[in-house]
């Protein structure tokens, strides 16, 4: 498994799981443990990476 400092900012995903606000995201079939920022984002929803350091993954839903 991937340490979450692997994954970069502006990295995009698919949210896996409802992220409320922590949840599992895949980034090109590497499932990974995130946490949204700001409200609930659905399963399925298309996230970015804001911020990425060894220990967490945070992720905002991508409006299109």
């Amino acid at each position: 498994m991937l340490a979450s400092g692997a994954v970069p900012v502006g990295a995009q995903g698919i949210a896996v799981s409802p992220l409320r606000p922590v949840g599992k995201a895949d980034f090109n079939g590497v499932l990974m443990d995130v946490q949204a920022i700001g409200p609930i984002i659905a399963s399925g929803a298309r996230i970015v990476v804001v911020r990425s350091t060894p220990y967490a993954l945070d992720v905002e839903q991508i409006n299109e």
